[in-house]
């Protein structure tokens, strides 16, 4: 059976009743929205499962937490794979594991599976454009990253100007990976020593990252 068939077979209600008793805080969650994300999927078509994957959801118990993992087993391969970036039209073409057919209801299955597919937004619209700003800022980071490049291979310090530009690309990050990148690239600035004596106070006015504090702590000129 495909997962587009035990979708099919699901009801909303019981989805959301086994969603809010994984995570409590999808009740802060406006309904209608889970609501409209749910019926995104259940309107879509799926697409040929080329990979030959198979659904496969297992409880883990971790210390005193236990969740649910999703993943997608190959034919071919004993290997899990994550698919939190799988298109929902992929997803619904995947194969779902026989015992878990006999063990769980379209519901819960249903439940467990949009849980993972709307872990970059809730509806199709949301999913794309955090997606698309996720892709954006992976490139700017990259960038940076290339300059930063050429000021260490350069031993050149950094500009009034470029420290300006990296800090209010921090403040108007929209992803932790575009954050992550530039107190990275801070840290190194700092410790190959291409930062002046003065533009250390506007580092730390601005960040708070631990590793970078530290960088500064043992700076010496």
């Amino acid at each position: 059976m495909l997962l587009k068939d035990v979708v099919d077979k699901s009801n909303f209600d019981d989805v959301y009743k086994c969603l809010i008793k994984n995570d409590e805080k999808v009740k802060s969650v406006d309904i209608d929205k889970i609501k409209r994300g749910y019926e995104d999927i259940k309107s879509l078509s799926y697409v040929e499962n080329k990979e030959g994957f198979t659904i496969v959801i297992e409880l883990v118990k971790e210390d005193l937490e236990k969740y649910y993992y999703v993943s997608g087993l190959k034919s071919d391969e004993n290997i899990l794979y994550g698919l939190m970036f799988t298109e929902w039209e992929e997803w619904l073409g995947f194969k779902v594991d026989e015992l878990l057919i006999k063990t769980m209801d379209f519901s819960e299955i249903t439940a467990h599976c949009f849980w993972e597919m709307t872990w970059h937004g809730w509806t199709k619209k949301d999913r794309e454009y955090n997606l698309a700003i996720r892709e954006k800022e992976r490139k700017r980071g990259e960038e940076i990253e290339k300059r930063i490049n050429v000021l260490k291979l350069r031993n050149e310090l950094i500009t009034d100007d470029m420290l300006e530009e990296l800090i209010d690309e921090y403040k108007k990050a929209e992803t932790d990976s575009l954050r992550t990148n530039i107190e990275v690239v801070i840290e190194e600035l700092i410790e190959n020593r291409l930062i002046k004596e003065q533009q250390l106070k506007k580092i730390i006015d601005n960040f708070e990252d631990e590793d970078i504090l530290k960088a500064i702590k043992n700076y010496s000129f």
